[in-house]
């Protein structure tokens, strides 16, 4: 299956979710300096490296095998092969810079500018 890029306006629809989610849940019941949100997506990054450094990686046949043939919900599997592996912390760290592109309404670059970016990096 073929992969195509994300259109901008997709990705500024997901941050905005993203906040609202945050807010929903009360974690924007109290507001702090930027530097302790910033702090928020460096522990989930640090997290992430504690579980490559574990070998800890999600197993999506092992995932999708629970809940098809056991029966097994999506929580449940979610929280037995997927929770605190190097994925979920990655996406935890998205997550959060998502939130704040959402909270502070950041003007996200046009798609080319992330490409050329990219393949600079």
């Amino acid at each position: 299956m073929e992969k195509k890029p994300m259109k901008i306006e997709d990705i500024r629809e997901l941050c905005k979710e993203a906040h609202e989610n945050a807010v929903r849940h009360g974690f924007w019941n109290e507001e702090h300096d930027i530097r302790h949100y910033l702090m928020l997506v460096i522990t989930e990054l640090a997290e992430a490296v504690q579980a490559y450094r574990k070998g800890k990686f999600a197993d999506r046949n092992k995932y999708e095998k629970l809940v098809m043939e056991s029966g097994c919900t999506e929580d449940t599997a979610f929280l037995l092969r997927v929770k605190d592996t190097f994925e979920d912390e990655m996406a935890d760290a998205c997550i959060r810079l998502m939130d704040l592109t959402g909270r502070f309404d950041v003007e996200l670059p046009m798609p080319q500018c992330l490409t050329t970016r990219m393949r600079a990096f």
